[in-house]
């Protein structure tokens, strides 16, 4: 979440034509938007999935577990939320820190 985060606001930050042409993609084409979403999903879904069989995690569901978290996240890695947000670096690892606290001790 943390890489994703910086990610999304480097790119923000440091391009802001590519967040316009995301922008006019994401009002053109939905399932442009759906597939990105379901790639990042599943990403997460892995990280979790890794953590439940490494005993790190807690979770009957990676999936649910996945969507909860990029739910919780999303201010940090949503272009349109990044830029109006301008969210530090504390509040990210604020948000993380007890995201992972949910996932190390929750049953979703």
């Amino acid at each position: 979440m943390l890489a994703l985060a910086a990610a999304k606001r480097s790119k923000v930050q440091s391009d802001p034509e590519m967040l316009a042409a995301y922008h006019a993609l994401a009002e053109e084409s939905e399932q442009a938007v759906a597939h990105h979403l379901a790639t990042l999903h599943r990403q997460v879904e892995e990280i979790i999935r890794d953590g439940v069989a490494r005993g790190e995690f807690k979770v009957a569901s990676p999936a649910a577990a996945a969507s909860a978290s990029l739910d919780a996240t999303l201010r940090f890695h949503h272009p349109h939320h990044v830029q109006a947000s301008g969210a530090s670096e504390k509040e990210i690892r604020a948000v993380v820190r007890l995201v992972l606290a949910g996932l190390r001790s929750a049953v979703l």
